[in-house]
């Protein structure tokens, strides 16, 4: 080979195989995805994976999403945001692709030039892709402050994506290049720890960023009242749900994270001294502590989401007298630090009961249920019960809030509802044995009267002994005592009578768009 041949070589084009590059791009897509999940938690770069889906639960259909939430409960939303990382690595492996083919046409001169600037191309798309997922809108509900911001780390994020694809190409071709047959035994030597780092840095990232998800995508089960661990004893004091397993439902796949001292709250609109209070003034104002029960509008019958807490807080009346309310105010609307609204009628914001709560069961209200401040509000369902709460305003006008905009109920009047919790599905029991049935009963606001219980079909109806209730905002445990007549198989219901005198129907209905009807029922057998 003359030494004419060997520069002239670089400059033909090199045959590449259909994945080459596919490697670089998915270690390069992986790192930009640390980075910028690491960087989403400061404020300082989107996260699209986070953006896909909170672009996909806004347009998702009500009844869909009803389904999804009543059936999947928090999975539904791990899958969509697995499925959205996913996605996200696909296109930066395709990405690592398409520059290999372009690189293999150029002349080795222009590769490491053509591989910095080829990082315009993820980037391009990347802003894109944002513009489409917020709407042209960046907001603080997105992590994103200000537009000079996304566009820098943005751009630097690309910049080291072109360069990890770029260089390890520009050393994987130069390698190939090379005079000899082979590689000598210093190249061997750099090329194995070269691919060892790269592949210990690929899977340390893939690490960080697993157990990153882990813990921010992590929904402690809730309490399942159909899967009672222990019996009739240890199920009756369940009245109260630890905070790690009190149900969360959220519109966001990141949660807020809201600094307490820079918070504050402002009460304005229709009233005739707009307040403003930071955490400790709000902490100073008179409190008080109630237990009550929340519990999702998507949650099926007998579902998983419903929770019970003793709440302290400041009434929300008293911060509405000290403002003076307009006689003109209908509604009280709540602005949330995810960009969540949502109003209640005046006469609700004002009814005793109803609080802006900054604990829970005796501790610091926690992240995820909504620090420094949420609404609770007895008698409605848990999507009017904000969480991270930045201003109240009281209107004389119809404001539709999030849900509302996509057909959920605007009144969301708590149904009446009951579940059994004991004996589960299908349990069996001996013949002459006595078998506990235990369960609950909810009406909001309402209280319960009566807990019935049916142990052949609906045909006859027995009833219930009732457990004190903690307040009138809670629900009801109940017992019965049953001995079967024979063996057989048997089917068990339940209904309630909410204080007023209303019983609990048996028409079923779905949880869109006003909370899901109907009895809870279960199999037994006795043998």
């Amino acid at each position: 080979m003359t030494e004419t041949d060997v520069g002239q070589q670089p400059k033909t084009a090199e045959r590449t195989s259909r994945f080459d590059g596919a490697i670089e791009g998915f270690l390069g897509g992986l790192l930009i995805l640390l980075l910028s999940y690491t960087l989403r938690l400061l404020g300082l770069a989107a996260f699209l994976p986070e953006l896909a889906v909170a672009r996909l639960v806004s347009v998702t259909p009500g009844p869909v999403e009803s389904f999804l939430i009543g059936n999947l409960g928090a999975l539904a939303k791990v899958t969509a945001f697995y499925s959205a990382i996913a996605v996200n690595q696909l296109v930066y492996v395709l990405l690592g692709v398409a520059f290999v083919r372009i690189r293999s046409s150029l002349p080795f001169a222009e590769i490491w030039k053509k591989g910095l600037t080829y990082f315009w191309i993820p980037t391009l798309a990347t802003l894109g892709i944002l513009a489409i997922l917020t709407g042209g809108q960046l907001s603080d509900a997105y992590g994103l402050p200000t537009l000079s911001i996304v566009l820098v780390s943005t751009i630097i994020l690309h910049l080291i994506y072109a360069g990890i694809v770029g260089g390890v190409n520009q050393f994987r071709y130069s390698r190939r290049h090379l005079e000899g047959q082979g590689p000598s035994a210093e190249k061997r030597g750099l090329t194995r720890r070269f691919f060892i780092t790269r592949g210990l840095v690929g899977a340390a990232s893939l690490g960080i960023i697993l157990y990153g998800l882990d813990r921010l995508l992590n929904q402690p089960a809730p309490l399942l009242f159909e899967n009672a661990p222990e019996r009739l004893k240890e199920y009756l004091a369940t009245e109260v749900t630890p905070n790690d397993k009190f149900y969360t439902v959220s519109k966001n796949v990141v949660d807020p994270t809201v600094d307490g001292a820079a918070w504050k709250l402002d009460v304005d609109g229709t009233v005739r001294t707009p307040l403003s209070f930071n955490l400790e003034e709000v902490g100073n104002l008179p409190a008080v502590e109630q237990f009550a029960t929340l519990t999702c509008v998507s949650n099926r019958i007998a579902g998983p989401l419903i929770s019970t807490a003793k709440w302290r807080g400041i009434p929300l009346a008293n911060l509405l007298q000290q403002a003076g309310v307009d006689p003109a105010t209908k509604h009280v609307v709540f602005y949330c630090a995810d960009d969540y609204s949502v109003s209640i009628p005046l006469e609700k914001a004002m009814a005793e009961g109803t609080l802006l709560a900054y604990e829970m069961n005796g501790e610091t209200l926690p992240h995820k249920h909504g620090f420094p401040l949420r609404a609770v509000v007895p008698g409605i369902y848990g999507m009017m019960n904000a969480k991270w709460i930045t201003r109240i305003e009281l209107t004389d006008e119809t404001h539709i809030g999030y849900w509302q905009k996509k057909g959920w109920s605007d009144t969301a009047v708590i149904h009446t509802s009951s579940a059994i919790g004991l004996p589960t599905i299908l349990e069996s029991f001996k013949e002459g044995e006595t078998v506990p049935i235990a369960g609950y009963s909810f009406s909001g606001d309402r209280g319960i009267s009566k807990v019935e219980v049916s142990t052949d079909e609906g045909l006859t109806w027995s009833n219930a002994v009732l457990k004190s209730p903690l307040s009138d905002y809670v629900w009801v445990l109940w017992r019965y005592d049953w001995l079967p007549p024979e063996a057989g198989s048997f089917k068990l219901l339940v209904r309630a009578t909410d204080s007023k005198g209303g019983v609990q129907t048996a028409e079923i209905s779905a949880p869109f768009p006003d909370g899901a009807t109907g009895l809870h029922s279960i199999d037994v057998r006795i043998l």
